[in-house]
């Protein structure tokens, strides 16, 4: 894996010039990210708990465990977290409207993905579409279609009592 591998050397090669207050948080969250993009999902989620919550964190750590949550198919997990993210997003006042906006997209575009996944939308094309459309200008949109696309290509696992069988 290219990508990986290339973010790794950039992160080790410029981790030097990260204001020491900083680095220790901002190379555990990037290593959470390097570990995501290696399909290692608990890795990631362990590096996650070392990442200090700040303001900063926050909402890149809430989107990335969602992520995790639902590539290991803990979809109570991320029922739970997006809960848990709409009301840090409701009631955090730092949040920029921009920001905040961006967030509920995000969480909207996780909602209408556990919908598609479990068969409880009356139109998974249209679905499927909107999706696409609420992430596609997003940091996480390649994801998003990712997820799509296994949709298309038959490799998602299978969701029991969904009334759908995906493979």
């Amino acid at each position: 894996m290219a990508f990986p591998r290339g973010v790794k050397k950039f992160v080790a090669e410029n981790s030097v010039n990260i204001a020491p207050e900083f680095k220790e948080n901002a190379l555990n969250y990037s290593n959470a990210c390097i570990y995501f993009k290696e399909k290692s999902i608990g890795k990631c989620l362990e590096s996650l708990l070392t990442v200090d919550l700040s303001k900063w964190y926050k909402t890149n750590i809430y989107k990335l465990r969602l992520c995790c949550y639902y590539e290991q198919s803990h979809f109570e997990s991320v029922l739970a977290e997006i809960d848990s993210f709409e009301h840090y997003l409701r009631m955090n006042k730092d949040v920029s409207e921009l920001m905040r906006k961006g967030n509920f997209d995000f969480v909207r575009g996780m909602k209408k993905l556990i919908k598609i996944k479990h068969g409880k939308c009356k139109d998974p094309d249209f679905e499927i579409k909107e999706l696409l459309k609420l992430t596609q200008n997003s940091l996480w949109g390649y994801w998003f279609k990712e997820k799509m696309d296994d949709f298309e290509t038959g490799h998602t696992k299978k969701v029991s009592g969904s009334g759908k069988t995906y493979k």
